[in-house]
């Protein structure tokens, strides 16, 4: 009888591993909308022109077309190897996507079907390129402020707006966000949602510093 209960249990949690593995299971490896990404996808059909044009480039990409200088110092760090089983997208078009993210404004299942790519896909590509950005460029345009740059921003202050010992202007802006997981009320702010706090510190000339 012992035999037969634990044989029972057995099968039961068989049962349940393989309904476990048969719902994790992909029904695509590839969807068949995104292996036609390069003939229909709007990085292969719209981006080099947009980039060749600069007042498109500004509204498609919120910066001007140096977007191939951008390429030089991060393409190598966001490059991925061809496998036998797929190839990657280019440096160039991963740094599209994650560049046109916060310049439209759009969730990662629109740019999903924009650029025909999975949506994991694209937040993988936009949280990678994000910390290779950040990692390559942080060092030159918000390095930490030496002595003669700390007095280089209080003299600006005071000539441009009379304002004495001046080192910096500092706002906050909240960044709406999802609920974490087991946060409680940590995140949830005074505007009725959750949120984090986004602090910076500006020069005299308006460029972010800190």
């Amino acid at each position: 009888m012992e035999e037969i209960n634990v044989l029972a249990l057995q099968l039961l949690l068989l049962h349940w591993f393989g309904k476990r593995r048969q719902y994790r299971r992909r029904k695509y490896w590839v969807h068949r909308i995104f292996k036609r990404r390069e003939r229909f996808g709007e990085y292969h059909h719209l981006v080099d022109e947009i980039l060749n044009d600069e007042e498109k480039c500004i509204s498609y990409l919120r910066m001007r077309p140096p977007f191939h200088m951008l390429l030089d110092m991060v393409g190598p760090a966001i490059e991925k190897r061809t496998t036998n089983f797929r190839r990657p997208l280019s440096s160039r078009e991963r740094l599209v996507i994650t560049l046109r993210y916060p310049a439209a404004g759009e969730n990662p299942p629109s740019l999903s079907f924009h650029f025909r790519a999975g949506v994991t896909t694209i937040r993988e590509i936009v949280s990678e390129t994000c910390k290779v950005l950040w990692r390559i460029l942080q060092p030159q345009v918000m390095s930490k402020p030496d002595e003669f740059k700390w007095k280089q921003i209080a003299s600006d202050f005071y000539r441009r707006f009379q304002f004495p010992l001046c080192l910096g202007a500092i706002d906050g802006k909240h960044i709406r966000i999802k609920k974490p997981n087991k946060s409680g009320s940590k995140y949830y702010n005074y505007k009725d949602y959750f949120s984090i706090l986004l602090l910076a510190i500006t020069d005299a000339n308006g460029k972010f510093f800190f």
